[in-house]
């Protein structure tokens, strides 16, 4: 299919829940996915989150569930895994659907079970900046072959993506492949970034940031077009490669984790042992981001803000505003370091340096 969010309609359109049904979904997410409720009559009911894995709060959710909840959106947000035991036992109890978000935790596992196999339906997204990708596009997965039927019907008078729109995608990633290349980025990228940071402005959000429009209807552009053949096979192509380029991020999480110090004042993901969390990004909590982050990249290290929201603070869920504590802490602090596959050993001794110097700067 085209998006993730078009997916999520699809799901919503087969469920046909009653006009008021209420979806529970964590506050820090991708601002469209809640947004896909208020065309479909449902109401998004935030959910408070992990502060350091931002995933969703089991006992927060567990609070907020009433007796119009019909759905949970668990979103394995930045790769790391969501409790799901605990969210299907709920789910179990209160007769609700999971919908697991899985579109930055492809290859990722809870207890041995691949995320997406675990709740009753899910969708993966394949864009160009995600870690398995075919340029653009996403999936649906379900058991339920009466729901997969439902969405391939419904797809079936969507035009494929014409190619010379695949040539246009494909030199785009080119384009951005050359210039974080780990030779080209240090020597012609990171200069201009850090000049335009001086002017307060972040080029790398500007290159990389997803943007969106807040819509309350559904766009005709969801239905424009639909992966195919070629894409296909660039996917194909990538299926032998995941798991092992995961497990590079997750080597480097570990080995960066091994500068930071637990219980200190920059909080971070633990590394969970029942589960496969494969580091989409390696998110930072620190109560002045603005300070770390300038004292990082004056040490070399490039950082972001990221390009999630605390969808439960924004003006256009104003409507449905709960408590979500947790949410606003963590964005408010969030910040994200380098941990991509191709990180070398020396590259990671610089990070792990510059988080070392930090912390003497604070103990001074």
């Amino acid at each position: 299919i085209n998006s993730a969010r078009l997916g999520l309609y699809y799901i919503f359109k087969y469920l046909d829940l009653p006009k008021g049904s209420e979806v529970l979904i964590p506050s820090v997410t991708y601002p469209p996915i809640p947004a896909m409720c208020l065309p479909m009559d449902l109401v998004p009911r935030f959910v408070d989150v992990d502060p350091f894995t931002f995933t969703i709060d089991v006992k927060d959710l567990e609070r907020k569930i009433t007796p119009k909840s019909k759905v949970i959106i668990p979103t394995h947000l930045y790769g790391q895994i969501c409790d799901m035991d605990e969210v299907m036992a709920l789910a179990s109890k209160h007769g609700l659907f999971v919908i697991e978000d899985c579109a930055q935790s492809l290859g990722g596992e809870y207890k041995g079970r691949k995320t997406g196999a675990i709740g009753n339906a899910s969708y993966f997204t394949f864009g160009i900046t995600k870690n398995f990708t075919t340029l653009e596009g996403a999936s649906v997965y379900s058991r339920d072959k009466a729901l997969i039927d439902f969405i391939r019907c419904e797809q079936k008078a969507v035009p494929y993506t014409k190619k010379f729109d695949i040539l246009k995608l494909l030199i785009k990633a080119l384009i951005m492949k050359t210039a974080t290349n780990s030779v080209i980025f240090p020597l012609f990228v990171y200069p201009v970034v850090r000049a335009f940071k001086g002017f307060g402005i972040d080029l790398i959000d500007r290159m990389f940031g997803e943007t969106f429009t807040f819509r309350k209807g559904i766009s005709r552009s969801y239905f424009s077009k639909r992966p195919g053949g070629i894409q296909a096979e660039m996917g194909l192509s990538q299926l032998q490669r995941i798991d092992g380029l995961n497990d590079d991020r997750i080597r480097n999480a570990r080995a960066i984790s091994s500068f930071l110090k637990k219980g200190g004042s920059i909080g971070f993901p633990e590394i969970k042992k029942d589960r496969k969390s494969i580091y989409m990004s390696f998110p930072l909590n620190y109560p002045d981001t603005g300070k770390l982050a300038a004292f990082l990249f004056a040490n070399g290290v490039d950082v972001t803000r990221g390009f999630m929201f605390n969808c439960n603070d924004m003006e256009e869920f104003r409507d449905y505003k709960a408590e979500c504590p947790n949410a606003a802490g963590a964005i408010k602090g969030l910040l994200h370091i380098p941990v991509f596959p191709s990180l070398s050993k020396a590259e990671i001794e610089m990070i792990g340096a510059a988080l070392k110097k930090f912390y003497g700067t604070e103990e001074k």
